[in-house]
Parts: structure tokens; sequence; C-alpha cells
């Protein structure tokens, strides 16, 4: 039989090529929009917060200088018969209106005059259509934005206090931090595109792997199945060539078409075993076993097939010990290993031994049979996985070691194989003890 079973599988087919770039196409797109739909969510938020604390903190701060300058205009009768601009901590300023206000521009005054005489006016403005209410405006200058209280004096019904404050510093700020905020997001959705399509691959890979196995599980089960298949025709057309003659002067052939149809069903139940494990089917009936009564009966199937080969077969067993598993799938664990045991040793001899160790139980199965080359060794559990050996055995599947690699991890159990080309193998299935005494507890 060919080594096709044993090649390199990490060939990916053209349509499979450019499916797996549009997904990842999709993928980083996906996460483009999802990161976008968050950071500006979350940016609006922090701006529309920040905006609001800073708008609270100016109206507080003209609302406390108001009432300064009231206090102290109540205490001293301090008035300004005319409206001008008067410094008042810092970027603060002040203003007292007598009756309805009606400013006049001044002609022939200087360029910072003008500035000054601007603002007065559209304060003159406000003033006249607020006049008697308590407000809040913002006033745009140039390039400078103010922000005004404006309150009616108590002891002068006839007077308006206006708290001015130059509030473009603060406003810069803002602006700054909503223009970082968008270039941050910029900066975050071409990361976010770059480094899904990257990491596309690797969310990609359970799909990959399972397109993978599929592809695999038919390109080897036609491989495993036309030998048969060839061979049980061969000999039927020999047999439609010869209806006349005597049935049984072509019992060889019927033999052969019998055998081959018994490796097909044989392969057919170990690929419906694979199918169920991968499945995630309940495959284990867990309950407590008696691993030394599953041994005894397991050796006692292949003591005579191993006599008949002329192999020594030595059994090590302690009196009594249990593990917490399915009977059934623990016999076939150990029929395929004695089975390959037997199958490939053709001198020396075969052990089967059980050993406590702590709260494990070791079962190791032994052989002084052909081996395992070390390039095989750490693939000869993968399914149709066979050596050259192996290979000129009809009988062998390929499929005895997934299987029990499957079971044992049923069994959260741990499987480790040792073998040297031409000295034999040495198989240790470690599984977890189980305590009679704490059911005995309960």
């Amino acid at each position: 039989m060919s080594d096709h079973s044993n090649r390199s599988r990490s060939w990916v087919s053209l349509t499979d090529k450019w499916l797996i770039r549009k997904q990842r196409v999709r993928l980083a797109l996906v996460n483009m929009a999802v990161l976008t739909v968050i950071w500006s969510g979350l940016s609006l938020l922090v701006y529309t917060l920040l905006v609001q604390d800073t708008d609270h903190s100016i109206d507080q701060r003209l609302a406390g200088m108001a009432q300064q300058v009231i206090s102290q205009q109540m205490a001293s009768g301090f008035t300004l018969e005319i409206p001008e601009l008067h410094g008042f901590d810092g970027d603060l300023f002040i203003s007292i209106w007598n009756k309805v206000p009606q400013f006049q521009m001044q002609p022939n005054i200087s360029e910072g005059a003008i500035y000054s005489q601007n603002l007065l006016l559209k304060l003159s403005q406000m003033a006249q259509q607020n006049f008697g209410k308590t407000s809040y405006k913002d006033i745009a200058l140039n390039d400078t934005t103010f922000r005004v209280l404006q309150v009616q004096l108590t002891n002068h019904p006839r007077r308006i206090l206006q708290i001015t404050e130059d509030i473009g510093p603060q406003l810069e700020v803002l602006y700054r931090l909503l223009g970082l905020l968008l270039l941050a997001g910029l900066i975050g959705v071409l990361f976010t595109i770059i480094g899904g399509y990257s990491l596309g691959l690797w969310t990609l890979r359970p799909l990959m792997a399972a397109r993978k196995r599929e592809q695999e599980f038919v390109t080897d089960i036609s491989h495993e199945l036309r030998t048969p298949l060839s061979v049980m025709m061969t000999h039927l057309e020999l047999l439609l060539r010869h209806v006349e003659d005597p049935l049984q002067d072509h019992l060889n052939w019927m033999e052969a078409i019998y055998s081959e149809n018994r490796r097909m069903a044989h392969l057919v139940d170990d690929l419906l075993d694979m199918a169920r494990i991968e499945a995630g089917e309940q495959f284990v009936k867990a309950a407590p076993v008696s691993i030394v009564e599953v041994c005894q009966e397991v050796t006692a199937v292949f003591e005579m097939v191993i006599a008949e080969k002329g192999l020594g077969f030595t059994i090590s067993l302690p009196e009594k010990g249990y593990v917490f598993g399915d009977s059934l799938r623990l016999r076939q664990l150990l029929t395929i290993l004695l089975d390959n045991a037997q199958k490939y040793t053709e001198k020396g001899k075969i052990s089967l031994s059980v050993i406590k160790i702590g709260s494990y139980f070791d079962i190791t199965v032994a052989d002084t049979g052909f081996g395992i080359a070390p390039d095989l060794l750490a693939k000869v559990t993968e399914r149709f996985v066979r050596g050259d050996v192996a290979r000129t055995r009809a009988k062998s599947t390929g499929l005895g070691l997934a299987i029990a690699k499957r079971i044992v991890s049923s069994h959260q159990g741990k499987m480790t194989i040792l073998s040297e080309l031409g000295k034999g193998t040495e198989i240790t299935i470690r599984l977890r003890a189980y305590d009679q005494s704490i059911d005995k507890l309960r």
C-alpha cells in the first residue's frame, strides 16, 4: 500500500485560500465597525460630560463673582453711570447698566478701543433683549468667545449687572480634546483593520482545521476503500467468467471476497467510532470498573493467539483495582493495544502490566516487535497513519491507535508511547484510580 496517508497534509486549495482571504477581510471590517461604534459612543460620552462640567464650572464661577459684586455694591452704594469694561480677576469683566441701555459707538477711537466698544455693544444688545431677567449667554467676538451672566440688581430694579468671562482658552482645550479623540479613533480604526486581518487567520484556525479534516477524511476513505473494492471486483469478474465451473473449484476467490468484505466492515465500524467521538456524542458511560477483570477478560482472548505465534506472554496484575470509566470502551482500548502488539511482533514476547502509582493506575502493553520509526512516533495516533511494516498488513486500517487515543482522552487519562525501531514498542495508559471507600462513607 502506498504511503498516501503519511504524507504532509498542509496543502490548501485555491478555493479555500480565496474563502479564507474573504473571511479575513470580513472579520477585519466587522471588527472595524464594532470598534468605531464603541469608540464613537465613548468619545461622545466623555466629550459631552466634559463640556457639561466645564460649562457648569464657568457658570458657578460667574455666579460667585456676581454675588461678590452685588454684595460690594450694596455695602458701598457703588454705581456706574456710564458702562465701561472693568478688569476683574484676569479674564473676568463686569458691567453695570442704568435704566434701558442705549449704547452708541464712539468715532475715531483706537484699535484696542474698537474691540472693547464692540464687546460693549453686544452686551448692550443682550441687556435690551433680556432686561430684568437672569440669563447666561455666549457671545462670539472675532476669534474669541465670551460667557455672560446677566442679573438684575436687587436694590436697584433699573440696573443690570453683567459678568463676562473670556472662555476661549477653555473652548480651545475642548476643541483640542475633540481633535485628539477623532485622531485616536482614526488611528484605532486603521490598526483594527490591519490587526483584524492579521489575526483573522488565527480566528479562522478552528474552521480551517475542520475543513482540513473533512478533506483529509474524504481523501483517506477513498484511498482505504480503493484496494478492497478493487480486489472484490477482480474476483467477482473471475467468478462471473467461470459460472459453469463447480463452486468448490473457486473457493479461494470467494474467501478473498469475504476477507476484503470483513476488512471493509471493520473499517466502517472504526470510522463510526471515530465519527461519534469527534461529533462529541456521549461516547463513555462512566461507572466504577474493575480494571483487573477487564484485563483478565481481554487477555483470555489473546492468550491462545499469541501462543500460536510462538511468542511469550506475561501478565502482571494487582489483586484488585478500580477506575471510573466505561468497561466496554476499556475493553476496546486493551483489545487495540494487544492486537497491535501481536500483529507487529514476530519473535520475542508481549507483556501486560497494571501498576498503581499514587492515585493512578498505569496500564502498560509492551512488545519486542518491529517498533515505530521516529518520524511517525509523534503522529502515530492520527487517522490512517501507518509505518512501512503496518502498510504490508492488509488487516490494518490505521485507525486503531487513533481510536485508542480518543478513548483515553474521554477518560481524562494520558497515553504515552515509547518505541525504538527494530526493538519494540511500549504503550502506557494512565487512568485515575477509583476509591470505593468514598462511596461507602456516603
